[in-house]
């Protein structure tokens, strides 16, 4: 395509040339000139003919860690890191729970902080399975630790995880777990996100009766309590593990039978 084109832009220029200048061109000549349009043709595939334009931008530099940084072994973690964060202080923690180990299903549930400019490992044996909660970063740095597993798959019968109301706050200056009050209901993989005023909000994951969680909940890093938080445009409601056999499943319910206390805004 680019031969072709290059090939009739030059006859084409070369007849208006001859027809202004009164010159008449052999042929011989003229397919001298096809020869150079197909020489500029094959060349244009290699030559990038953009970078000889002197007015254009120079090219933006690529980032490659081939040439501006290295990748190097670390050591191994003893305990599989299911979710982890980079903390302020250049130190990971992670947290495993049962880590998806049939032999740590009932325990020990472990988390830990890596160091990776020592490569030494702090472990935590928690009181709560954390597999399958999520993390969210708290404006000062604090790690906020909601969800995780109240029920394995083969627990209860019904073949599915049941998610557990656990809350903790990982405070980064003591290293250290602190459990703060637990949320309404549980969340098995629930989703998080920060909010313009610090707080933290809350949603979806599994209940404790392994069906989807459908309310909202708001976290206040300063006073460490939940808010449930309702959409008053919204006619659903919400039977905590509505579907389920299990017992107890349907019961308590949310959404418009509450409208008096309806409040949209985070």
């Amino acid at each position: 395509m680019i031969l072709s084109f290059v090939a009739v832009l030059f006859k084409y220029e070369c007849k208006t040339q001859i027809a202004m200048s009164g010159v008449r061109l052999s042929r011989r000549d003229f397919l001298k000139f096809l020869g150079g349009a197909a020489a500029v043709g094959v060349l244009g595939k290699f030559v990038d003919f953009g970078t000889l334009n002197t007015q254009s931008q120079p090219p933006i530099p690529r980032v490659s860690a081939l040439v501006l940084g290295s990748w190097t072994l670390g050591a191994n973690t003893s305990i599989p890191p299911i979710h982890a964060t980079l903390l302020r202080n250049g130190k990971i923690m992670y947290v495993a729970g049962s880590g998806w180990q049939h032999s740590s299903q009932f325990g020990p549930f472990k988390a830990a902080v890596f160091d990776p400019i020592t490569n030494s490992e702090t472990i935590t044996v928690m009181s709560d399975d954390l597999f399958c909660c999520n993390f969210a970063q708290l404006q000062y740095g604090n790690i906020l630790i909601a969800g995780g597993t109240k029920d394995w798959d083969n627990v209860t019968g019904d073949g599915k995880y049941h998610g557990g109301n656990y809350v903790y706050e990982f405070d980064v200056d003591s290293s250290s777990f602190r459990k703060v009050p637990s949320m309404a209901h549980g969340r098995w993989y629930p989703s998080m996100g920060i909010l313009p005023s610090g707080k933290v909000f809350v949603m979806t994951g599994l209940d404790e009766y392994g069906k989807t969680n459908a309310i909202v909940e708001v976290y206040d890093p300063t006073f460490k309590t939940f808010t449930i938080k309702y959409d008053p445009s919204s006619s659903s409601t919400y039977c905590v593990g509505a579907g389920s056999t299990l017992p107890g499943a349907g019961t308590p319910c949310y959404g418009k039978q509450r409208s008096q206390s309806f409040n949209k805004a985070l």
